[in-house]
């Protein structure tokens, strides 16, 4: 006898899971962008000039960058959820204490901290934990990604190498 309910149509569409990992992806995305459109008010209140305005965001974008070189190698140690969580968690964790940041140097601090926490969260979202069967992505999880580019840069479509990956 089947006792569970059945359930929805939204949530047969939108699994719990799905929902948060948009929330989360959303959020990262949102706290990581939302220094440029806030550089000017950044300027006025700690009296900056360009240059200095510049190297808030040179310092995040050079530690964001930086810190995704290791993550897939991260991602194979810590767990892909781990480190998505770690990439998610911190970036928020940075955005509140930036919010509360009194002088540059805390500041300029923050952003690079927010920069090598959130650099992890990209390489590792997209591996196994969230691919279905016959995926277009799964040749690349499997660590065919670079054969695969390689024949899109010679001109040779997907089909060829990779039948499964044309449905129809």
């Amino acid at each position: 006898m089947n006792n569970a309910k059945p359930r929805s149509r939204f949530a047969r569409l939108f699994p719990g899971w799905l929902l948060l990992f948009t929330l989360g992806h959303f959020s990262h995305h949102l706290l990581t962008a939302l220094a440029v459109p806030l550089m000017p008010f950044i300027r006025d209140n700690f009296h900056l000039d360009y240059a200095r305005a510049g190297l808030l965001l040179s310092v995040f974008s050079i530690t964001y960058g930086l810190s995704q070189l290791p993550s897939g190698w991260l991602a194979d140690r810590l767990g892909t959820r781990v480190l998505m969580a770690i990439g998610i968690c911190g970036v928020g964790l940075a955005g509140l204490l930036i919010s509360f940041s009194s002088g540059y140097v805390m500041l300029l601090v923050l952003l690079g901290f927010m920069g090598l926490v959130g650099g992890g969260y990209h390489p590792s979202a997209l591996p196994k934990d969230f691919m279905y069967a016959k995926s277009p992505f799964d040749f690349i999880v499997k660590g065919e990604g670079e054969r695969a580019l390689a024949d899109i840069c010679k001109g040779k479509t997907p089909k060829d190498k990779h039948p499964h990956l044309i449905q129809g």
